[in-house]
C-alpha cells in the first residue's frame, strides 16, 4: 500500500507532500497496548505539521489530567435545583396526554375512535391496507387429523409478503367457524410451539385460527437480534427519517389478511378476534436496570408488538369482536419513568402522548370483550395490579359508560386459558 501511495503522489510531483507514522498495536481497543489515540502518536505528526503548515513544533505535548469530580457537568449541589431529562420528559409528557383526554371526553364512542383512528394513522405513517393476495402458485392443503392446515405467502403491497399459517376446523354443515388471527414479534412458529393448547382447544371448539408474520416477524425478521446495533433497529430508524413507522407498516399487514380472509367462503371474518401475544421474560421487580448498553448480560427487552397490533387492530376495524393482549405494554408514559428503557426501537411511535396513551387506545374498543394481561411498563417489569388500576382507568370508565364492565378483564399476571375466554367472547 505505501508503495502504491507514493507512486501516485509521484504522478503529481507531490511525494513530499506524504508522509507516514508509525505507531504500536491496533486501530481499536485502548492503550497501553494501542498507541492510536495517545500523546505518543499525536507527538510523532509534531514535525510533518511544521514542515507543511509551519505549526510550531512543541516537542513535548502538554498534559494535565483532571481526576473524574473536576469534569461532571451535573454536580450533586446542581442536580437538587434541576431535574434530570427523563424527569422533565415525564411531566411534559403527563400534560399532553392529559391534554388530549380533555378533548376526547365530550366526544361519544364513535367520534373519539374516528378522532383516534386520525391520529394514530398521523403518528404510525399510512395504515391504510392494501388489497391482499396469494403470492405465486398456492400451495395444496394439507390434513392434520380433521384440521386443514394452509401455507399462504400474502403480498400485502409491493415487495411484501407475509408467510400465514391458515388452521380450519370441521364445522357442521351450513355454518362457518369464527376466527382468532394471533400476532407476536416471534412469529407463528413459536405461537404454535408455546401457545400450543390454545391452538388445539379453539380448534376443537371449532375457531379457525391465522398466524401471519407481518413484515419484520417470525421468519421475516431480519435476524435475531433486536438490539439498538440490530438490522431491526436500523430498518425502524429509517422509516422514522423517511415520515413512517415499521409499527404503521405491521398495522397496514394485517389489515391486509383480514381482507383476504373477507374473501374466503370457509371461515366467517366478519366474527374474528385478535390475540397479541409476546415471549419475551419480563425483568424482575428488583432487578437491577443501570446496566450499559454494551454490557455482555443486560436486562431483558420487551416485545409488545402483538398486543399493540391487536389493539390498533380493533381500532382501525370494526368487524373485530374480541381482543386479547399478553405481556403487551402497559403505557407509554411509563417509558419515560427512568432513564432506562427495555422497549425495542420500533415499539416507539414519535408524539404518541400528544394523542392520549395506550388505556385510551383500550378505551375506544369498548364494549367490545377486551383482555388485558400480564402488561409490562417501560422497564420491562410486570405492572402491579394497584398501578395497573390506576393506568387503565380511561378503559375501565369507558366500559362502565357503556354498560359492560365485565367484557375488560385486567389481570397483572398469566390468566386462565385463552382459548376459553376467546370461545366465551364470541358468543357473548
Amino acid at each position: 500500500m505505501w508503495k502504491r501511495l507514493q507512486k501516485v503522489w509521484g504522478f503529481y510531483g507531490a511525494a513530499d507532500d506524504l508522509a507516514g507514522i508509525a505507531g504500536r498495536g491496533f486501530v481499536v481497543g485502548a492503550e497501553p497496548l494501542n498507541t492510536h489515540w495517545i500523546a505518543e502518536s499525536r507527538e510523532i505528526l509534531y514535525p510533518q505539521f511544521k514542515k507543511w503548515f509551519d505549526v510550531p513544533n512543541p516537542g513535548k505535548e502538554y498534559s494535565n489530567r483532571r481526576p473524574v469530580e473536576d469534569l461532571l457537568c451535573v454536580t450533586p449541589e446542581i442536580a437538587k435545583e434541576h431535574r434530570p431529562a427523563h424527569e422533565l420528559a415525564a411531566r411534559l409528557g403527563a400534560e399532553r396526554t392529559g391534554r388530549a383526554r380533555e378533548s376526547l371526553a365530550p366526544m361519544n364512542a364513535d367520534e373519539r375512535r374516528k378522532r383516534l383512528r386520525r391520529d394514530w394513522g398521523t403518528m404510525l405513517g399510512d395504515v391504510a391496507p392494501g388489497k391482499s393476495s396469494r403470492n405465486g402458485d398456492p400451495l395444496p392443503a394439507e390434513m392434520l387429523g380433521d384440521v386443514r392446515v394452509e401455507r399462504l405467502h400474502l403480498t400485502t403491497e409491493p415487495g411484501i409478503v407475509v408467510p400465514t399459517l391458515l388452521l380450519v376446523p370441521p364445522t357442521p354443515k351450513g355454518k362457518l367457524p369464527p376466527v382468532v388471527v394471533a400476532v407476536s414479534q416471534h412469529g407463528k412458529a413459536e405461537v404454535l410451539k408455546q401457545r400450543t393448547t390454545d391452538v388445539a382447544s379453539l380448534l376443537r371448539a371449532g375457531v379457525a385460527v391465522c398466524l401471519p408474520d407481518v413484515r419484520g416477524t417470525g421468519e421475516t425478521a431480519p435476524g435475531n437480534d433486536r438490539d439498538r446495533r440490530s438490522s431491526a433497529t436500523a430498518t425502524a430508524a429509517g422509516e422514522l427519517m423517511l415520515g413512517r413507522t415499521v409499527l404503521g407498516g405491521r398495522v397496514r399487514d394485517l389489515r391486509s389478511v383480514l381482507i383476504y380472509l373477507r374473501t374466503r367462503a370457509d371461515v366467517d371474518a366478519r366474527r374474528v378476534a385478535l390475540w397479541g401475544d409476546t415471549f419475551a421474560p419480563a425483568n424482575a421487580a428488583d432487578a437491577d436496570l443501570k446496566v450499559p448498553y454494551t454490557a455482555e448480560k443486560r436486562p431483558a427487552q420487551s416485545e409488545p408488538l402483538g398486543g399493540l397490533l391487536a389493539l390498533l387492530g380493533a381500532l382501525y376495524e370494526d368487524d373485530v369482536r374480541a381482543v386479547i393482549a399478553r405481556g403487551g405494554l402497559s403505557d407509554y408514559q411509563s417509558v419515560l419513568d427512568t432513564p432506562f428503557t427495555y422497549l425495542p426501537f420500533d415499539a416507539v411511535v414519535p408524539g404518541v402522548l400528544t394523542t392520549g396513551d395506550l388505556p385510551d387506545l383500550a378505551a375506544a374498543i369498548a364494549p367490545r370483550p377486551l383482555r388485558l394481561e400480564a402488561l409490562v411498563d417501560g422497564t420491562n417489569r410486570r405492572v402491579p395490579a394497584d398501578r395497573l388500576t390506576r393506568t387503565c382507568a380511561p378503559a375501565v370508565a369507558a366500559y362502565k359508560a357503556a354498560g359492560q364492565p365485565a367484557r375488560l378483564l385486567i389481570e397483572p399476571t398469566d390468566a386462565p386459558p385463552v382459548a376459553d375466554w376467546l370461545t366465551a367472547a364470541f358468543r357473548d
